[in-house]
């Protein structure tokens, strides 16, 4: 007999859900977890279905990607810095922007590992950019004034 789990996913401004289906997956999703822990707390043991979908607060797709590659990606201290375009291949395509909300979505599931492998990967676009680029890139706000800053600078020395 084969033990089946299925918890739906609800995002905000979809009706589209997705599911985490698989057991493994689930484990390594300590918000989830806890949740069946408490909840359902024979899910390790029986069959678990919820008709209610825990609703996350952050895109379907950055959700998509840490459940497609939360049992793949392995901690950053077992891969070369030389590797990331190789050992993280599907992150290194997405931008900084997409790659700041996978971050944040793996810290809201409390997945610390797949946090230093996305921060691994951050890292690595950021030490490609100029200094204001990554100001920008950490605090928009921040980026501005270190440009008004800049040109205010710059006048004063003319």
């Amino acid at each position: 007999m084969i033990l089946e789990v299925e918890i739906p996913l609800k995002f905000p401004g979809t009706t589209a859900l997705s599911y985490i289906r698989r057991r493994e997956v689930l484990k390594k999703l300590p918000f989830v977890k806890y949740y069946m822990d408490e909840h359902h707390p024979d899910w390790y043991q029986k069959t678990i279905r919820l008709t209610t979908p825990l609703e996350i607060e952050f895109s379907k797709e950055a959700t998509d990607f840490l459940l497609k590659y939360i049992t793949i990606y392995v901690s950053p201290a077992f891969a070369s810095y030389q590797k990331v375009d190789t050992s993280y291949k599907q992150a290194t395509t997405k931008t900084l922007d997409q790659l700041k909300e996978i971050i944040q979505c793996a810290e809201f599931f409390g997945c610390c590992s797949f946090m230093d492998c996305i921060g691994f990967v951050i890292a690595h676009k950021l030490n490609r950019l100029t200094a204001n680029e990554v100001n920008t890139f950490l605090d928009p706000q921040e980026g501005e004034r270190y440009r008004e800053w800049r040109s205010a600078f710059t006048r004063r020395r003319i």
